[in-house]
Formats: C-alpha cells, structure tokens, sequence
C-alpha cells in the first residue's frame, strides 16, 4: 500500500466519527444577567458530563453546541451564585440565566484595555480600573485629581488647565509631546494642552502601566489612561444633582438616559456646571486670584442598526474658564513664608474649550468583529484680554503675550479594526489600521517690561522690547498594527504584536523683534520646517495560568514618544527633534483567593530609556532667552508595583496600593562641562501609596448608609534635573460618608483633612524658579435624586 493511500485511510477513519459526532450537535444559547437585569460579561459555562465549555460575550449572551446527549450546565461568574441547569431546560429558544449577587464576593470587572473586552484578572498586563462609583466616592472631577490612585501614577496639575504632567513610572513630559497616552472612547489626545479632561459621565477609568505602543502608537511611552463614558441603554434612568462647598464651590449636573425606539434607538445627554472661588489671594490688587467655572456637556446616540451593526455617535463639549492661572511663587521659601498669598501684577485670566465628535461603526460577526471610530476634536485657548507672567513678582520684568486671539487645534482621527469573535478561545486577534491629521497654530509673544534694567552688553533684553513668535502647524500619521494570543494549551498563553508608526510634521515659522512706538522687524524671513519619524513597537507576552485563581505572565515591550519642532527657536540646529524609545521588561502573578474574597496583583520592571527629550533654556537671539527641547540623555528605570482588594466581611472593603520607581539618569549632558548623570527623573515621587476603607450597611429598610476613608501618600519627588528643589514626601487624608433613601442620596465629603501644605508643582532651572502651594483643605456636600 502506498504511503499516501495509507494516510487517506487513516485521515477517514479520523474524520468519520468526528463528521458524526457533529451532527448530532445540540446549539443552546441565550444570555446571563444579573438580578437587577444588567448583562453579566464573560461567565463561565461548564457541561458537568462532557467536559465542554465557553463563556459569554461583553453583551452576556452565551453560545454552544452540545452533543445530544443527558448533560448539566453550570453558570459561573465572579461575584454571583453559581447556577446548575439540566440542557433539557435550554434546548427550546433564547434562555436567560440570572444569577445572584454574593455580596461577601468581590465582583469581576471587565476592561478594554487591550482593544477587546476582557475580564481584568485574565489580562496579562498591569491594569488598574476605577469605575464610576469610585469617581463618585471619591470626589474625582479631572484628571488631575487622580495621583496614587494606581500604583506609578502621579498627574501633576501646574496650575492652569493646559498644564498637566502625567507620569507613570517615571515617564513624563514637562513640554513637548505626552509621555503617558490620552484616550476618550478610544480617542487619542493629541496636544499636550487638552489632556486634562472633566470626568463627567464616566464609566470607568482604566490606567495600563507600562509602554502601549502596540495597540496605542505614539506617546503611550509610560502608558495609558484611557476614559470610557456611560453608553445609552434600552431603559429610561436620570439623575439630578447639587452640591456645595467651601471657597464658595458649587457643583450641579443633569444626566437622562432614554429609548427613543424601544430595542433600536436610545439617547444619553447630561451637563455639568462648576465654579469655585480661588484658594489664592494677590497682594498686589488684593483680589481672589485663581477662581475658575467649568461647563460640560454631553449626548450619545445609538442605533441598534440590526442584529449585528450598531452605530454609536457621541458629542462632548467642555469649557474651562479661570480668573488666574499659574498662582506661583519664586522660591520655597517664599511659599512656605506666604502660603496662599502671591503677588503678581498680571491677570493671568485664561480660557479653554474642547470640542469632540466620535462615530463608532460595529459590527459583530460569526467569525470577525468590525469596529470603525471617527473623530473630530477641535480645542481652543485664549487669554482674555492679559498676559501671562514670566517673573512671577509685582515687578514689570518679564511676561508673555498670544500673538494671536485665539489659539485653535484641530484633529481628525480614524482607525479601523479587525478581531476575533469574542467567543474565540484557541486564537485571539487584533489588527486595524490608525490615521490622524492636525491642524493648529501656537506661538507667543516675549515682553521684557519697564523693570528690566538698561543692557549692558548685546545678550542682555531692551526694556519695552518685544519678540514675537508664530507657527502654523500641520501634521498627520499613518500606523498599521497587529496583535496575536495563542492559547498553546489550558495552561500557556502567548501574545505577540508589532506596530508601525509613520508621521509627517510641517510648520511655518515667523520671528519678529518690536521695540514700540517703531514698527515690528522681522528677524528671520518666513520659513517652512518639515520632519518625518518612523517607529516600530514590538510586543511580547508568555502567560502562565498555574490554576483558576493564580496566573503568571513575562512581557517585553517598546515604547516611543514622538519627535517634534522647536517653533518657538529660530536656531536651525535646534529646529528639529527626534523620537526617543524605551525597552520595558515586566514580571507580574495576578491571584484571587479566599472565596472570591481577596484579589492580589504584583509586578516588576525594568525600562530601558534613550534619547530622552528634555526641555531646556538657551541665549536668545537679541538678548534674553528661548527654549528648546533636545534629545540627551540615557535613563533607567526599575521598581515594583502591588494592588490588593479584600472583603474581610459582608460589605466592608479595603483596597491599597503600592509603587515604587527607581528612575535615574545614567547619562545628561545639558551643556558644555555640566552632566546631570545620577540625578533622579523629575515629577515621579519615588513611590506612590493608597489605602481606601469603605463600610455600607442598612440604617433601616429604606436607609443605607456608608463612610470611606482614604489615605494617600506620595514619596520624595524632584522638580528639576539638576535635584536641587523637591517635595518631600507627604500624605493627605480624605472621607465621605453617605445616605440613601429610594432614590435619595445625600453624601458629605471632606479632602486634605489635615490641612497639609505641599508643593503641588515646582520648576527650576538655570536659575528660574517656580513653585505652587497644592489644595487646602476643602469639604462640601451633594444631594442628588435618581429616577
């Protein structure tokens, strides 16, 4: 017999029961809720007989084919009661399984994280999720207000809403583009100056530690902290709320969900007003500086197009809208002495608005999963009719101007991508293709006031004189992306990817020397800069699933932070910017233990940091100064990262987290003779800590009642590269507590109890200081009503 009539034979004999055996398949389906009828995601299903199984999608709807033959299915999710049912129950139609509620459990949580649903102890990554409850509990209003809330992670607000440092494990950016990636509803934020959004209507907000360059591209060197709103449901909900606080706060917001066509059409709008006096008095006019209002608005629409398209359109509009901005002192000492007292003699009022529309196209397959977002997001910023300071002090020394009303940034973005079907178990995949296009003008206006002494040699500034800078920008970026999770056998799982980043920058510069009452004279004729960069980002991850409630997993990733222009330098060695990569490795064990009671996770890593960019001051041209951002230096970064949640009995929770980096510069030339190698990285305290206690019982039937208690604490952190001004570290302390009754809610809060003074923000360099008092303490009250 020949060897390929052999292996017919045995290939049929393999084939034969196996065609069989298929069509004797029983299909069940239906789907999972939980006893208030919400969708219960990823439940497990587990034949007793015939040892098959599956779970259910992110909708709860389950799928599987059975062989005819007497069987029991049990339902299983984290944080419910576990329901067994015979197949003959389920064989005719739709089945709905409702599970309970066990309360001394912890509950699951699902996350997008990796551009797919998942449950959060599945994901081989570090991932920290608050949900809306803890944004609620917490007092959260920005993004600003979220440090320590992850292990790593410090958002250093600088005073004004444009200025926000994110950092996570040591990677930062003080100028330049992000370090840590934005995302609203799967949306990146381009400019560094729309990054500190308002949490309003806000699902979750999920914080990836850790280079995402894979699925997420440029700036997503540190990692990702990515905002999902509130979608539309099937079912009329609202709520009303008010609130009141101290320095004059007040907070009061509106959110209706509502089915325009029942099963088809459903619609989500809410809005949001806050305002609140300033913490800082100016001495040099004797007014209360730094008092802000903020509007949000927001509506989402979707369409059920069938059974298998939805279309989700989404519009959000915010303002912020300051008396003074950038409340800084000059030195430590002055802010210790003076406290919330400054002395400036410019306004400093500012004005930001954020406007963004998204389109999300999907389309779930049998096989394949269609998902297509369109955005548009246009920014704006404006002084309204001041100047922003530059020496920070009564005297007329040195401040700036926008040579323009108005600063205006455009960005369109579209991805498209492809995955697996969420049912999928053996392979999973993801690949798309990601292109944006942005359009904005920036520039600024150097003013060397009456105060400045007479010059004494050509470097030195004119008192009168004027510099004026302008750039028109215009970018776009192309990147295809591709990602694969093998699962070898129940217990090996193996991920890879690979991203390529294209990008492309124009800007056309103008630099002007005015010395009034004498007309503008042009320094540098008109010209057009353009630059491209490219990156590839690998990734890969090797899971190890010991048993159910302990798995471990290794990944290596990279991360790129993306290159740029110095608009605001005429130089031309000093023009462009390259991109700077880091090499991350990471170790972690995800548990959950103790009856679903107690959920460990822990990690380690070590990154790898080059070409870093840094921000630095140079002579000016005519005198003064200018900045620029250079790539020098070599940076590494170590530490470990821990997060426990326990249930020690029905209904009270701890959880608290640690992080701890080690981020030192192993090479900083800034000038000639002058290295900062040994120096630690800036804005990253040396470690981050947060412990919440949370306790809800029943007063009565009708009344329910909680009290939370937290503590914060971040680690000794440096403000500039030379080490030479730092915080020390500190701790703050917050609370709430709350009553229900119906649909009633009636909650008091109270942060920074102590009254602890820090520095919120500081910088100095080269003999510029600047330091700013963080928040006193403030306390208040919200009644809201839902219905």
């Amino acid at each position: 017999m020949k060897v390929q009539e052999y292996l017919l034979i045995v290939s049929l004999l393999i084939a034969l029961p196996a065609y069989n055996y298929a069509q004797t398949l029983t299909q069940i389906q239906g789907k999972i809720q939980n006893d208030s009828g919400e969708s219960i995601p990823f439940a497990s299903l587990k034949w007793k007989n015939s040892g098959m199984s599956s779970i259910s999608d992110m909708h709860g709807s389950y799928q599987i084919s059975l062989p005819e033959i007497e069987d029991f299915l049990t339902f299983n999710a984290l944080g419910y009661e576990s329901v067994t049912v015979n197949k003959i129950d389920l064989v005719n139609g739709q089945v709905t399984i409702t599970l309970n509620f066990r309360e001394e459990e912890l509950q699951a949580v699902t996350v997008s994280a990796q551009k797919r649903d998942d449950l959060l102890q599945n994901i081989p990554a570090p991932v920290t999720v608050i949900n809306s409850k803890e944004i609620e509990r917490g007092e959260l209003r920005i993004l600003a207000d979220l440090p320590a809330l992850a292990p790593n992670l410090n958002l250093v607000d600088a005073g004004a809403p444009n200025s926000i440092i994110p950092s996570i494990r040591g990677f930062n950016a003080y100028g330049g583009e992000p370090a840590v990636g934005i995302y609203v509803d799967g949306v990146v934020q381009l400019d560094g100056n729309f990054l500190n959004q308002q949490l309003i209507n806000v699902e979750r907000v999920e914080v990836l530690r850790g280079p995402q360059g894979t699925l997420y591209g440029r700036n997503a060197l540190g990692g990702v902290i990515n905002i999902i709103t509130k979608q539309p449901t099937n079912t009329f909900s609202g709520e009303v709320f008010t609130g009141f606080g101290n320095f004059g706060h007040q907070r009061h917001g509106i959110a209706i969900n509502t089915p325009l066509l029942k099963d088809k059409l459903y619609l989500k709008t809410s809005g949001m007003f806050e305002k609140r006096n300033g913490f800082f008095t100016n001495a040099y006019d004797g007014r209360i500086y730094d008092g802000f209002e903020r509007y949000a608005g927001n509506a989402s629409l979707q369409w059920n197009i069938d059974d298998k398209w939805k279309a989700v359109f989404s519009f959000n509009y915010n303002v912020d809208d300051h008396d003074g901005i950038y409340p800084y002192h000059t030195s430590i000492e002055q802010l210790r002495e003076n406290g919330y007292t400054i002395n400036l003699n410019e306004e400093q009022a500012y004005k930001r608005t954020i406007n963004r529309n998204t389109l999300q196209l999907s389309r779930l397959g049998n096989k394949v999963e269609f998902t297509s977002i369109s955005s548009i997001s246009v920014g704006t910023q404006r002084l309204k009719g001041t100047r922003w300071e530059g020496d920070f002090s009564p005297l007329d020394f040195l401040s700036f101007e926008m040579p323009r009303d108005k600063f205006t940034n455009q960005v369109a973005m579209q991805e498209f991508r492809f995955s697996s079907h969420p049912s999928s178990s053996k392979v999973k995949w993801i690949g798309g293709l990601n292109g944006f296009f942005q359009k904005k003008d920036e520039g600024i206006v150097t003013v060397y006031g009456q105060d400045v002494p007479p010059p004494q040699s050509e470097e030195d500034p004119i008192p009168g004189s004027r510099f004026i800078n302008f750039a028109e920008e215009k970018n776009y970026g192309l990147a295809g992306f591709g990602e694969v999770e093998w699962s070898i056998n129940p217990k090996w799982r193996i991920t890879g990817g690979i991203r390529y980043d294209y990008e492309s920058r124009e800007a056309t510069t103008s630099f002007d020397f005015e010395l009034p009452p004498n007309p503008p004279i042009n320094m540098q004729p008109e010209a057009t800069i353009s630059a491209n960069f490219n990156a590839v980002t690998p990734k890969f991850t090797v899971q190890h699933q010991m048993n159910e409630r302990l798995n471990f997993y290794a990944i290596f990733a990279q991360g790129f932070r993306a290159g740029g222009m110095n608009v605001y330098n005429p130089d031309p060695q000093f023009r462009v910017y390259d991109p700077e990569f880091s090499n991350n490795y990471e170790l972690g064990l995800k548990s959950i233990s103790l009856q679903n009671r107690l959920i460990v996770n822990a990690n380690v890593f070590l990154i790898n940091w080059r070409d870093k960019q840094l921000t630095t001051v140079l002579p000016s041209q005519g005198g003064g100064f200018q900045t620029a951002i250079l790539n020098t230096g070599l940076l590494d970064a170590s530490g470990f990262e821990m997060e426990v949640s326990y249930l020690p009995v029905k209904n009270l929770r701890l959880d608290y987290n640690l992080g701890y980096t080690h981020a030192v510069f192993k090479d900083l030339p800034v000038a000639e003779g002058l290295n900062f190698e040994g120096n630690f990285q800036p804005f990253q305290p040396q470690y981050t800590s947060m412990g919440i206690v949370q306790y809800d019982f029943k007063l009565s039937n009708n009344i329910n009642a909680f009290v939370r208690g937290e503590w914060r604490a971040l680690g000794k952190q440096y403000f500039d590269f030379e080490n030479n001004s730092l915080q020390e570290a500190y701790s703050l302390f917050n609370a709430r507590t709350g009553l229900s009754y119906n649909r009633f809610n009636l909650d008091f809060w109270i942060r920074n109890i102590a009254n602890t003074e820090y520095i919120q923000f500081g910088y100095s360099f080269l003999g510029f200081e600047n330091y700013l008092l963080g928040a006193p303490r403030t306390f208040g009250s919200t009644l809201s009503v839902k219905f």
